[in-house]
């Protein structure tokens, strides 16, 4: 675009590339980059609205410039004309100066000199943004804002042996003209051309390329009559200045000034080398047309016309000219794309008119090296959308350049390999450097050799290797190009036939993978299936060792993250793992028997067999696969869930509140508990076959709990099958027989037994996981006895009565009602701490069994409706005293030490001083907040002084009478992990109702608890004035923050960092809660003020601005504005509803234990046994091994369900297609193997290879 063409021309430009008509084009919106002239910027673009302007604006008055986007409409119906402005309004809006007469005069020329001299004095740099210009760059906005120059204009025209029209250009007579002679007889181009005078020189190539390629764009304004003969004038014109400018050797004088500023190295010569290839690509191929980059589509081949030959012709040493080409990319840093552009165009239609190839590529100092790599890696530092990137052009285009040279090509192998070795893994931009690559391989066998082969796959091996895995939320952003690089040109290298080349890099990737090889995957002796046979058969024949680990290494490591649930597979976007899957079957279809195809049939019925059953209960449901197959799990958060069970959200913020600090963690899910008393389904109990022939009672997920009896596990699968009891429901007798009637002994012998499943089939699945919509993963061993009326017979025919007898009672271990809640609670929690900690990344945890333990805390309300997160919270920490302080007291006081404090209530005799301390343990403040502006004021109530006179006063045990008494309350002890719980439900005495209240609360990152501990009001009493007894009359000054006894207490003592906020958006009779917590660990830093901070709300944990706390936790009233389409601005006072409830403060500096024997407490004989004969288990050697397999399970659901693996498995099915031998009997095959010859051998074992494909198709 030009900055002088009017907003139609632009929808024209649209209208005629989209072939849609001009009058439904419609220009929105322009996004202004603060990118300028080559450098990046981190601030956001200005977008600007285009729906009111008429068309006849320029597009220099809206900030049109290249680096723009401009949003276009292509609507059905024609739009309104706009009737907001009109040209006397934007006439009357300029209130810039008026320089046409200043710098027209006849000291223009005067003007221009001081200008091009300041230009000369200053230091030139070129990138900068629009906020943040340098003197130069303001200096040359105003010459690009005035008119040119008169003076050069008639020198450049002169020179150019064009008549000069003074009648129409200055209006003078021929008077005047004698000055303008006197310089004639002795001007040459070197002369307004010289990098001495850079800068002029400069402003001299610019008005020469207006004249070459004139701007047919500002005439557009003109009446449409007179726009054709003026823009077939101009066309003229331009195509004469050309021919009187290559006679006069202009384009000698500007080719020389371009390698004389190149020879001086000059790193500020941007704007020269893009003005003088402007021009020399102007003078070989003519005037540039507009140029649409589409889709990152390369610069088409251009060309030379008639006179274009003929400058090439005048280039009598081609080195030089292709240094200095070169040397603007190497050496200019702010270089810009369309110079590159140029440079390109320069470069291939010189080298492809003419045999110039081994001279560019022959280039000293490694200059064609450094060209061809850094253009090929080329990132544009323009903020283009990805449809037109200037970046994938100039990378697609030197691509071009590579592989249209072929004398090229032996010398560009050795630079891609080594350039490889310093390609960073997280580059995006690399598809072209590896299309080079691959394009090499494929179609220039010729120069490719073994030795260049056999290194090139050395250094992708050794890519791979050093590859890293996508670690917590960087799966968003983790870049695979360089990846998926590596993978397409070992696919090229496999298809090619050039399999040798791989032998030492496998290998070499095997030991950097830790992968199995797959070659020893299947071993003769343990066949147990036809497919098993025919795959050990044929690897210990064939030689494809190579191919098959290499398939082995793809499919373990990097396509499958079966092994590591913490982090994904490197291969984790669609692209990658297409091309993973591509690279594993043309290995297996590379292989010289079958072995491929048949260990990787294998390979998937394993992983099939290891989630059948889970698979087989999940049909129908959600796996957590978007709509276009893709795994979701691969946006999720580096933490896990908690699944809400309707009106549980009070519990899981808490919850999430507490998981999130690591010593907690480590303290709850470390602690001990007999083994004997663990009832849940852990996975100790839950392991191999000791479970056969047991009775357990299994929870439902309606509540319920049914009896069932193992009859059998699956080694393979990890299951167990089942047969459920008999349920036992009583009939009702005849018809006609009255209900009331009957008696106990009618109902007796009215039992109807009704079995849930036919005996034939059992149910089959994994304990500790449960089925949808029937078990929850609990179950309890139980103690079954016979009655001696029934006798042995069919499961559904023998009735045995199920006593339930709890291992807690029948063990040696007693334990009241309240404490087997309570240990039930812990075990509970611990289930779900370690599910959250260990479990696979972003996956949600299900604590239903956890909720229905918490009826335990007897809340306000039942637990499965919505109650006060902070009661939760005190009671929970509180029953969970019981189990810790019985079964592990060391835990117990880390618990204590963690969230106890003690608060003070002091009584200060005024008569004879007596203080008197009566403490109390808490674990959290409630802060007053009605009529508070922020914490401190809610804490300072607290600590507020109370004078007990008259009628109130208050014995005193040294006086022994009622005396006038201070009383004041103070914390005493500071815990580690400060809860704030906020009264934000108060009762209203006009309604007698709850109500909430929504005021405005403010607090602060950091907390000092200093002034509100009884050491920091005794220090302040201390220091105060007043501080002795005068009389009867004492003074508490808890306010003096600057006395000397308070200052000498450490700050650090008593400074606290805010790290989590619980928030509660709704009323007081519903509303929903959530929680904003701090990361703990660094975000890969040392600074702890890095962590990151995340918003848990139940099953979504997404990441979280902490600036945004203000505005997302104080409450308050918030002003909203909302703005029209006819710039009308409504705005509104509207009250938060979401606001605080709870805070969590971490000290700065942890209290340590004074004494390490009081902290490792030994647990006390229980019951008469010792403490040496107690088993002790904790939550992380129970449960772990159920996450462990869950882990695996989900991991391989998800692998399973992947649809790059399922169109994978399609192509490979296809292979059945073909036609099988014999007549298909199966069973034949082991047996006609033996002594046959290799011929008829390999056709039997293709055919096993269709009939693995059909058996992995029917698992």
């Amino acid at each position: 675009v030009h900055p002088l063409e009017p907003l139609s021309n632009l929808r024209s430009k649209v209208s005629h590339h989209c072939q849609y008509q001009q009058n439904l084009v419609k220009p929105l919106y322009v996004s202004i980059s603060n990118t300028c002239y080559g450098e990046r910027s981190s601030s956001n673009n200005s977008r600007t609205s285009l729906s009111s302007q008429p068309d006849y604006v320029l597009l220099a008055d809206l900030g049109i410039v290249e680096g723009c986007e401009v949003d276009f409409l292509l609507a059905s119906h024609p739009f309104h004309e706009s009737r907001c402005v009109n040209r006397g309004n934007i006439a009357s809006n300029d209130q810039g100066l008026d320089s046409s007469a200043m710098f027209n005069g006849d000291e223009a020329d005067n003007l221009f000199d001081i200008l091009f001299s300041i230009l000369e004095a200053l230091p030139q740099k070129v990138g900068y943004t629009k906020d943040n210009k340098s003197t130069s760059q303001l200096v040359w906005d105003l010459l690009l804002s005035v008119a040119s120059n008169a003076g050069i204009i008639d020198q450049v025209r002169y020179l150019a042996q064009t008549p000069i029209n003074y009648s129409e250009t200055s209006g003078k007579n021929d008077e005047n003209s004698m000055p303008i002679d006197s310089w004639k007889k002795e001007l040459a181009w070197h002369d307004i051309l010289n990098t001495k005078s850079y800068q002029r020189s400069v402003y001299v190539m610019q008005v020469i390329d207006s004249f070459l390629q004139p701007a047919n764009e500002i005439i557009h304004s003109v009446k449409n009559e007179n726009q054709s003969q003026l823009m077939s004038q101009m066309n003229n014109d331009s195509l004469f200045f050309r021919q009187g400018f290559m006679k006069s050797r202009g384009f000698e004088a500007i080719l020389h000034f371009f390698l004389e500023q190149q020879s001086q190295g000059d790193i500020n010569s941007t704007l020269g080398s893009m003005y003088a290839l402007r021009i020399l690509h102007c003078c070989l191929f003519g005037k540039s047309d507009t140029i649409t980059y589409a889709l990152g589509e390369p610069v088409p081949l251009r060309e030379l016309d008639a006179t274009g030959e003929v400058m090439i012709n005048t280039i009598s040493d081609f080195k030089p000219f292709f240094e200095g080409l070169t040397s603007v990319v190497i050496s200019d840093t702010f270089v810009f794309d369309n110079t590159i552009l140029d440079i390109l165009s320069i470069i291939r239609t010189i080298i492809a008119s003419g045999n110039k190839a081994k001279i560019f590529a022959s280039l000293p100092d490694s200059i064609t090296e450094r060209f061809i790599i850094k253009l090929l890696l080329w990132e544009s530092k323009t903020e283009f959308t990805i449809a037109t990137n200037y970046g994938t052009v100039i990378r697609r285009t030197t691509e071009e350049l590579i592989l249209e040279i072929s004398s090229l090509l032996p010398f560009a192998l050795p630079w891609l390999i080594k350039a490889l070795k310093s390609l960073d893994t997280s580059y995006n931009g690399s598809a072209e450097f590896f299309s080079v690559l691959i394009r090499i391989i494929k179609g220039h066998n010729q120069v490719v050799s073994f030795k260049n082969l056999e290194h090139l796959t050395t250094e992708v091996m050794k890519k791979l290797a050093s590859h890293p895995r996508p670690e917590g939320e960087s799966v968003n952003r983790f870049s695979t190009g360089v990846l998926s690089g590596c993978l397409r040109t070992l696919l090229a290298i496999v298809q090619n036939g050039a399999v040798t080349v791989l032998r030492d890099g496998v290998e070499m990737l095997l030991k950097a993978t830790s992968s199995t090889p797959w070659s020893h995957a299947i071993s003769p002796d343990k066949v147990d299936s036809l497919v098993d046979y025919a795959a050990s058969s044929v690897a210990s024949e064939s030689c494809d060792t190579t191919l098959i680990n290499l398939m082995g290494i793809i499919f373990d490591y990097f396509l499958s993250d079966s092994d590591s649930s913490s982090s994904p597979a490197p291969c984790c976007d669609d692209v990658s793992r297409r091309v993973g899957f591509e690279l594993i079957g043309a290995s297996a279809s590379a292989c010289e028997g079958e072995s491929g195809f048949l260990i990787l049939s294998i390979k998937l019925r394993d992983i099939i067999y290891s989630t059948s059953p889970s698979i087989l209960h999940s049909w129908g449901r959600n796996i957590g696969i978007d709509g276009r197959g893709h795994n979701a799990l691969s946006n999720a958060s580096i933490y896990s869930g908690l699944r809400n069970q309707g009106c549980t959200c009070y519990m899981n913020s808490v919850l999430q509140q507490l998981f999130m600090m690591p010593g907690l963690r480590k303290i709850i899910c470390s602690s001990m508990i007999p083994s004997v008393l663990r009832s849940s389904g852990s996975g100790v109990m839950a392991n191999g076959s000791e479970l056969i022939g047991k009775n357990l009672s299994l929870q439902w997920e309606n509540g319920s709990s049914y009896e069932a009896k193992v009859l059998g596990y699956n080694e393979k699968s990890r299951t167990h099958a089942l047969q459920y009891y008999p349920l036992q429901i009583p009939g009702l007798g005849n018809d006609h027989e009255s209900n009331s009637s009957m008696n106990q002994q009618t109902l007796q012998n009215n039992v109807v037994n009704i079995p849930l499943y036919p005996d034939e089939y059992p149910d089959e699945f994994t304990l500790s996981e449960g089925r949808p919509g029937k078990e929850t993963g609990i179950f309890e061993v139980i103690h079954t006895y016979k009655s001696s009326q029934q006798s042995n017979g069919d499961l559904n025919n023998d009735l045995e009565e199920s006593i339930v007898d709890k291992v807690s009672k029948s063990s040696s271990i007693e334990e009241k009602e309240e404490e087997t809640s309570a240990r039930r609670l812990l075990e509970e929690i611990q289930r779900t701490f370690v599910h959250l900690d260990e479990g696979v990344r972003g996956r949600c945890f299900d604590p239903r069994s956890l909720v229905e333990a918490s009826g335990c805390l007897k809340l306000e309300f039942d637990v499965w409706q919505q109650n006060d997160a902070s009661e939760f919270a005190m009671k929970l920490l509180d029953r969970l005293e019981v189990p810790l302080k019985r079964w592990c007291p060391s835990h117990f006081k880390d618990l204590e030490q963690t969230f106890r404090l003690k608060q003070t209530k002091q009584k200060i005799c005024k008569k004879c001083g007596l203080k008197t301390n009566r403490e109390e343990n808490l674990m959290n403040i409630d802060c007053q907040i009605r009529g508070k502006c922020d914490i401190h004021e809610a804490l300072s109530t607290m600590c507020e002084v109370e004078f007990m006179e008259g009628d109130n006063k208050v014995f005193c045990d040294r006086c022994k009478e009622k005396c006038d008494t201070v009383l004041r309350t103070a914390i005493s002890a500071l815990p580690d992990v400060l809860i704030l719980s906020l009264k934000r439900f108060d009762l209203d005495y006009n309604t007698f109702e709850t109500v909430k209240l929504n005021s405005r609360c403010a607090f602060g990152q950091t907390l000092n608890m200093k002034q509100y501990t009884l050491e920091g009001i005794e220090a302040s009493e201390k220091d105060s004035v007043d501080s002795s007894i005068n009389g009867n009359d004492i003074i508490m000054d808890t306010g003096d923050l600057h006395s000397d006894h308070l200052t000498a207490l450490p700050d650090e003592d008593y400074e606290y960092i805010l790290s989590g906020v619980l928030v509660h958006a709704g009323v007081a009779q519903g509303g929903h809660y959530y929680s904003f917590i701090k990361d703990r660990v660094p975000d890969y830093q040392g600074d702890n003020n890095t962590c990151k901070w995340y918003r848990f709300d139940d099953e979504d944990v997404t990441p979280f601005d902490p600036s945004s706390i203000e505005s997302e936790c104080f409450g308050g009233k918030v002003h909203k504005e909302t703005k029209f389409a006819n710039g009308q601005v409504h705005r509104i006072e509207q009250e938060q509803f979401a606001n605080a409830l709870m805070l969590f403060y971490e000290k700065v500096k942890p209290e340590l234990s004074k004494d390490e024997e009081d902290r490792d407490c030994p647990m006390e004989d229980v019951d008469g046994n010792s403490k040496e004969q107690i088993t002790l288990t904790s939550g992380y050697d129970v449960f772990q091994t159920d996450v462990r397999q869950s882990n695996l399970i989900h991991c391989c659901q998800s692998f399973l369900f992947d649809y790059e693996l399922q169109y994978f498995l399609k192509n490979m099915l296809d292979l059945c297609l073909g036609s099988i031998y014999g007549d298909g009997n199966i069973d034949k095959i082991p047996s006609l193997l033996s002594g046959m010859d290799s011929t008829s051998r390999s056709q039997i074992l293709s055919a096993s290879r269709h009939f693995s494909m059909l058996d992995l198709s029917m698992s």
